[in-house]
């Protein structure tokens, strides 16, 4: 959102005289006439007009003010979001102890042979289907449940 004050160069507390000093100072540097076919100059002179148009009047002004309160304040939760995220990537890159849902569910899908692009298990590829199972838990789930070959 363009901030009309920044534009005029004046504090959001400025009384309505400082303002219109501003606006003419500026306007009578940045006039069409007195900057002959400069594009930037007549550009700047068309915000300079904007500005004034809506800070010179107290409803105007008023609602300008609400509405560039709520946009700050969208910004700074926006970027106390970002801070948290940042943070949040940032302790993970340098504590490896910290807890990484990314590097959880790869192990968990290396150790089970899980590939997520392919919806195959990597252990039983198209080739391979009847190879051993690379990790053979059989001997340790008997052990756990007592079960007993016969």
């Amino acid at each position: 959102m363009t901030n009309y004050y920044q534009i005029l160069g004046v504090g959001r507390d400025a009384q309505s005289a400082e303002i219109k000093q501003s606006y003419r100072q500026l306007a009578k540097r940045y006039h069409p006439d007195a900057n002959q076919g400069s594009e930037a100059a007549a550009e700047r002179f068309k915000q300079i007009h904007e500005a004034y148009e809506v800070l010179s009047k107290a409803t105007s002004r008023q609602a300008y003010d609400e509405k560039l309160a709520s946009t700050n304040h969208n910004k700074q939760a926006h970027q106390q979001r970002q801070n948290v995220q940042n943070e949040a990537s940032n302790r993970s890159k340098t504590n490896p102890t910290a807890f990484n849902a990314e590097q959880m569910r790869n192990q968990f899908d290396q150790f089970f042979g899980y590939q997520d692009k392919s919806k195959d298990a990597s252990s039983q590829s198209k080739e391979g289907q009847n190879a051993k199972n690379p990790l053979n838990t059989s001997a340790m789930f008997d052990r756990y449940f007592g079960t007993k070959k016969k």
